[in-house]
Parts: C-alpha cells; sequence; structure tokens
C-alpha cells in the first residue's frame, strides 16, 4: 500500500478523498472495540 501511495499525486489524493467522503455510512455503524489482529509494525499512535 506504501508503494501506491507514494505513486499518488495530490489530484490523486483528493479523488480518493472525496470518494471516500461520498460513501454512505453502514447502518448500524459503531468503531470496533478491538483490532482483529495485532498490527505489523507501529502504526502512527495506535499501539502494538
Amino acid at each position: 500500500m506504501a508503494d501506491i501511495a507514494r505513486r499518488l499525486t495530490p489530484q490523486d489524493v483528493s479523488a480518493v478523498a472525496a470518494w471516500l467522503a461520498s460513501r454512505p455510512v453502514p447502518v448500524p455503524a459503531k468503531a470496533a472495540d478491538s483490532l482483529p489482529a495485532p498490527l505489523p509494525q507501529e502504526c502512527g499512535s495506535v499501539p502494538r
């Protein structure tokens, strides 16, 4: 995914963000209680 993300232009990022923002939220929607599996590497502020 990182390889693909590096290839995106700012316009591509804007287009993807706009498309994601246009998608309806499934009902009922709720946050997950936990991750389904440990992350394979550090990811920002998400604890492992």
